[in-house]
């Protein structure tokens, strides 16, 4: 079986989100988008995970939460392969069963799982049950899903579906001390024959007794406690000092794990820094997921299983990231995972992406997948530029697409000095196409995506009828898209247009490089505005940093960014201020 798509519905900010997924989705977006909403979803879907009545979607402006709001997360199961469930797993489900519509479509069950208010209770009231029929909206399944009475989603029938959670929060030394974490439920019963047990806590008595009558403190300690009797009612009991616990199934309270790096010695997990406790965190989570689906109950080999994990890159260095992802990826069952990584988005299928914007005050999810303007030659492309190249535009509010190195540099320095807010700040990602002006590309993911997106462009003929082929290759017409363009002054480049802007500053920068009246001197006969553009075309782009910073410089701190690098910094915010 696996789960093929999913609809919640008031729950948090995904008010009607409706989202296909994969044997592999992979949620990407900024933070406070709605991904970990969506892995809790899923949580409450399979029983993992309770919401409370704070889980409800509240608008800005109401005060309090109305009574008749429902949380609803649905979801729809189909058979792995082919068209129908295995018959085991279809007399377990029984009424649950329904054939799909079409001749292609295969059977299918629908879950569904609700926080409501119940007046006869007087409080909110979680529920599950199977569903007939199925809906992707909230308007449409209204009108034709009900629930089922029969069967319930319990004992044998529940088992058939499990879902395991693992937040960003993970330190393996917390699972170590925690009574219900996966290292506790994976190690509480060894599994050993009872004779073993009997022979092995006989051994640990003997260690017992040993330790106490051989320390001098636990003897002296053994001796004052045995006076506790006589505070008693009933002096029969006696007072025994325990230092490893007596019983097996206590010992996974008390265990650690041992980690030593080549060539150095063993220390506990706990002095160890955060990536080795995650990465190990997600080791044991692994191991249990890993052993629940051989050694489960009845059901667990054709029970689906299901994992969430948030944030698997968390405290792991860029190879780790992809390492991890690849591992969970080839983990059996179906994965969720949500992740803010460049990391793990440049090793994921663009098909299992989806994508998550916040986008005035509402979350927009992009299925990839589902999106049929997303052909063949763009996926290469965006493989290509995106995920190998930059993915991290993968993430961003707006692409800001220029092409040339010194605009690359310089930018980030006028950014800050227009508002006070890096480029980061912003959300924006500079992307660089270089001499090539692949701008198509990247606009192209962007649209699909949607992800805002900008281009700062030099004017000379060449480079407008560059701008303008790349615009007409992703269908979009110019004219129509002026407003995402910000060009330099008619016939400049970017080395023209600082020799036109800050003639002064130029000249003292190309006379500090060289030497006093360098300038004047290569201007006999020549235009002074044409040598210094030739100097600092010839000198890319080593002089974007300390010309950037003579501009900066200026005593007039409206003279400190260039008037179209200010436009261009007014345009886009203007854009990001939209899209709030």
């Amino acid at each position: 079986m696996r789960l093929q798509e999913v609809r919640v519905e008031h729950f948090r900010a995904l008010r009607d989100a409706w989202v296909p997924l994969r044997p592999t989705t992979v949620l990407i977006g900024e933070n406070n988008s709605g991904k970990t909403t969506l892995l809790h979803a899923l949580a409450a879907l399979f029983g993992a995970r309770r919401p409370a009545p704070e889980d409800i979607y509240l608008a800005p402006e109401e005060a309090e939460l109305p009574r008749d709001r429902v949380l609803r997360v649905d979801g729809l199961v189909v058979p792995e392969a082919g068209s129908e469930f295995d018959q085991e797993v279809a007399d377990l489900l029984g009424e649950a069963v329904q054939v799909g519509e079409g001749a292609s479509a295969p059977d299918f069950v629908a879950l569904r799982a609700e926080l409501a208010w119940d007046e006869s209770h007087d409080d909110y009231r979680f529920s599950r049950r199977f569903l007939r029929g199925w809906a992707p909206t909230a308007a449409e399944a209204a009108r034709v899903v009900a629930p089922l009475t029969r069967p319930g989603l319990a004992g044998e029938v529940a088992e058939l579906f499990s879902f395991q959670l693992l937040d960003a929060r993970r330190d393996v030394t917390e699972q170590l001390r925690m009574r219900g974490s996966f290292w506790a439920r994976l190690v509480r019963d060894p599994r050993l024959p009872a004779a073993v047990v009997q022979e092995i806590e006989r051994a640990i008595d003997g260690l017992n007794a040993r330790i106490v009558t051989e320390s001098e403190v636990f003897a002296h300690v053994s001796e004052t406690l045995a006076t506790l009797d006589i505070s008693q009612t009933v002096p029969e009991g006696g007072v025994r000092i325990v230092p490893i616990p007596s019983r097996l199934s206590d010992l996974a309270a008390g265990m650690d794990i041992t980690y030593a790096a080549p060539g150095a010695h063993a220390f506990p997990l706990e002095q160890h820094g955060m990536g080795t406790r995650s990465w190990s965190a997600l080791l044991v989570f692994e191991a249990y997921v890993r052993w629940l689906r051989e050694h489960g109950p009845r059901t667990g080999r054709r029970a689906l299983h299901m994992i969430g994990v948030e944030e698997p890159e968390a405290h792991l260095h860029p190879q780790a990231q992809r390492s991890v992802f690849q591992r969970l990826a080839a983990s059996p069952g179906q994965q969720f995972v949500s992740t803010h990584s460049p990391s793990v988005a440049a090793g994921a299928d663009i098909d299992d992406m989806v994508l998550f914007r916040a986008r005035h005050g509402q979350v927009i999810i992009r299925p990839m997948a589902a999106d049929k303007g997303f052909s063949r030659d763009l996926r290469l492309e965006v493989q290509r530029y995106i995920q190998l190249g930059h993915p991290e535009t993968l993430f961003a509010r707006l692409l800001l697409l220029v092409s040339g190195d010194t605009e690359e540099i310089a930018l980030p320095m006028f950014a800050k000095a227009h508002s006070g807010r890096t480029l980061d700040d912003q959300g924006v990602a500079l992307v660089n196409v270089r001499s090539d002006g692949a701008f198509a590309p990247f606009i192209r993911a962007a649209v699909a995506a949607g992800i805002l997106w900008h281009i700062l462009s030099d004017a000379e003929p060449s480079a407008r009828g560059q701008v303008d082929g790349q615009l007409k290759r992703c269908g979009l017409d110019p004219a129509a898209y002026a407003g995402s363009v910000t060009w330099l002054p008619d016939e400049t480049n970017w080395e023209s247009y600082m020799v036109g802007e800050y003639p002064e500053e130029v000249e003292a920068y190309i006379d500090a490089e060289r030497e006093v009246g360098f300038v004047a001197r290569q201007s006999a006969g020549r235009s002074r505005a044409a040598v210094m553009a030739n100097f600092l075309k010839n000198a890319k782009p080593g002089y974007a940093v300390p010309l950037t910073e003579r501009i900066l410089a200026l005593e007039d701190p409206r003279n400190r960014v260039p008037e179209r690098v200010a436009a261009l910094f007014t345009n886009i915010t203007a854009s990001l201020a939209g899209e709030r």
